[in-house]
């Protein structure tokens, strides 16, 4: 009779044993899962970050030059510009 308990005892740590290892998988892979998650997510928001400071410095260098090329015509040629450009076309 003891002899079953003792082979039940040793099934019952073996089972206890195979559960605390999984557990402890478990929540070190989920832990390494959020963990890369956060970095994928703080690496997003810096590649969005860079596309709009990008798109910034492209529309206020369009702007200049818009600026200087309307600074540096004359009157007459930014009429003639604005009346052939802007003119809506039947």
């Amino acid at each position: 009779m003891e002899q079953i308990y003792v082979y039940l005892g040793t099934a019952f740590a073996f089972i206890i044993a195979v559960v605390g290892a999984w557990w402890s998988g478990h929540s070190k892979g989920k832990t390494m899962a959020e963990s890369k998650a956060a970095q994928e997510r703080s690496e997003a928001s810096v590649k969005a970050a860079q596309a709009v400071t990008e798109h910034q410095s492209t529309v206020v260098k369009e702007a200049s030059n818009a600026q200087q090329k309307v600074s540096n015509s004359s009157d007459a040629d930014v009429d003639n510009s604005l009346l052939n450009e802007w003119q809506r076309k039947e």
